[in-house]
């Protein structure tokens, strides 16, 4: 986790530029907790070239998402 933004938009920003160290040779998993409305903004801003690594979405089991909050969002990648 990357931790929280003010702000919508700048979050998104900032999870769509940390995939510049995605390493696309593995899935993408885009993860969400609750809802995925969130979710399905970040994705249709994200460039296609991720989009092609990207596998179906992943809600977040409720361990983890007591954690995050609802409606939390992003990408889970492995790092070049």
């Amino acid at each position: 986790m990357a931790g929280k933004r003010l702000g919508l938009k700048s979050a998104m920003k900032y999870i769509i530029s940390a995939l510049e160290k995605c390493d696309t040779d593995y899935p993408i998993v885009p993860s969400y907790t609750f809802g995925k409305v969130n979710l399905d903004e970040l994705i249709s801003r994200t460039p296609d070239s991720y989009k092609k690594a990207m596998i179906e979405y992943d809600n977040i089991d409720p361990a983890i998402a007591a954690h995050w909050g609802p409606n939390a969002f992003g990408y889970i990648f492995v790092e070049k």
